[in-house]
């Protein structure tokens, strides 16, 4: 890219935002625009589900490196459109990830045997790498409201082999409503304005505007006072955009404080495109000091008998897996470890 290409992209960015990002940056700006002038970096998450980071490296197949924030979060340095294509993808070996996302998941303390929720999951970048520190232990619920992308999350948790995990799409209150402060770890990666996103996606500067920025800080609002709902005493809550903006980032964080004195901030971090190996973004890690840890009820289910999944069974499978089958309404099976949380119902 030439210098006048680089001025050219920087100049077609809004000029309020630019303003403000001046003002949050100070003696870094010049650095930032700098960044912004070079190609947009590109990653990948192993899926330690199905193979180690050290047997991807060792693979040979892509030039990656660590991106520094977890190990199994890379940097590409392969063309990212080969690594989409190949069949190592399909197979579920990794997830296709801009590598500063990985923030969040960095922050959180995830133990396996965990009940988690991810508020606003799709398409499923996250919740995968969640399942993967779960290690097929505990139980993960991956909410998205618009149906349509429920459907891709579903189908990425599936290539990605999560076998703990429920798929729902329903609005936040409606979530917290359905099942309460159980679970030990609740992420709101919440929908936002994208201004780390915009050397990835230059388009979506043309949708960015003040007005913009103040409607998703409200809307973040709401759907952490949702997810607070759903937090056990004790238990954490992870907050992560991908903007640079100060009222979508700290501006709720304190907000939430405020009107959440149960709540207390443990640590928040903020990467840009200059100071991270990606695109940037935010991330604070709550904990709520109050409060007990109310124990799901149980979703009731009946048990499998039909003879006809017997023998499904016994012709898939060289040795039966240790779960219990049940069936759904829909007349679908399904293979629990542990039980469900009776929210699932509602």
């Amino acid at each position: 890219m030439t210098q006048k290409e680089r001025e050219t992209k920087i100049a077609a960015l809004p000029a309020e935002y630019l303003y403000e990002m001046r003002r949050i940056l100070g003696g870094e700006y010049q650095a930032f625009l700098a960044e912004y002038g070079r190609p947009a970096r590109r990653g990948l998450r192993v899926n330690t589900l199905k193979i180690s980071p050290d047997e991807f490296e060792k693979s040979g197949r892509f030039s990656v490196k660590n991106a520094g924030l977890a190990e199994d979060g890379f940097l590409l340095e392969s063309p990212a459109e080969a690594c989409a294509k190949h069949p190592y993808h399909a197979a579920g070996l990794y997830y296709m990830q801009e590598p500063s996302a990985l923030l969040p998941i960095a922050l959180a303390q995830i133990e396996p045997g965990m009940l988690a929720l991810d508020m606003c999951a799709a398409p499923g970048g996250k919740s995968g790498a969640i399942a993967a520190r779960l290690r097929g232990e505990g139980l993960l619920i991956a909410n998205e409201i618009v149906p349509s992308r429920a459907k891709t999350l579903a189908s990425n948790l599936e290539r990605l082999g999560v076998t703990n995990s429920a798929v729902t799409s329903a609005k936040p209150d409606a979530v917290a409503e359905a099942f309460g402060p159980i679970f030990d770890l609740v992420l709101v990666d919440a929908p936002c304005s994208g201004e780390g996103m915009f050397r990835k996606d230059p388009g979506s500067a043309l949708e960015w505007s003040v007005e913009h920025v103040r409607s998703c800080a409200e809307r973040q609002c709401l759907i952490m006072d949702s997810a607070a709902q759903c937090v056990r005493g004790g238990g954490e809550l992870i907050y992560s955009t991908c903007t640079f903006s100060t009222e979508e980032n700290e501006g709720v964080i304190e907000k939430f404080l405020r009107s959440h004195p149960d709540f207390e901030a443990e640590e928040m971090r903020r990467l840009y495109p200059h100071t991270s190996l990606g695109e940037g973004h935010f991330a604070a890690r709550l904990r709520r000091r109050s409060g007990g840890a109310r124990r799901p009820d149980e979703l009731k289910l009946k048990p499998t008998r039909e003879a006809e999944f017997a023998r499904f069974m016994v012709e898939a499978f060289q040795s039966a897996p240790e779960l219990e089958p049940f069936t759904l309404k829909d007349g679908r099976v399904i293979l629990l470890k542990s039980p469900l949380p009776d929210g699932l119902s509602r």
